[in-house]
């Protein structure tokens, strides 16, 4: 999608442009790093962002990819389920298709 869009999955509302997530009627409160990823994540939903990638890409080549795990633990912590994160076993994170609509 294109950054402008809001994106629902259930209770959990995505406005990419504001860099703003709702759950419900709350607001999640994430860190800038936290917010990219997703977005990054969501940007390319239903296909594998690896590891390497998003250490690269957001971390820098130096940091480890238990450091883009904790983060996506953290993400899982904050969205619920309706964020739709998967683990790739030996791959990276995949946000599902199903269930996000454009609002």
């Amino acid at each position: 999608p294109k950054p402008n869009r809001r994106l629902q999955n259930g209770t959990l509302l995505v406005d990419a442009e504001a860099q703003r997530i709702f759950v419900g009627d709350d607001e999640v409160l994430l860190t800038p790093l936290q917010m990219q990823l997703f977005i990054h994540m969501l940007e390319r939903r239903g296909r594998i962002c690896r590891r390497e990638e998003l250490v690269e890409r957001f971390l820098g080549e130096d940091a480890s990819t238990r450091t883009i795990d904790s983060h996506v633990a953290r993400l899982r912590a904050a969205l619920g389920d309706g964020a739709s994160i998967r683990t790739e076993r030996g791959q990276g994170y995949r946000v599902l298709e199903d269930g996000w609509v454009e609002v």
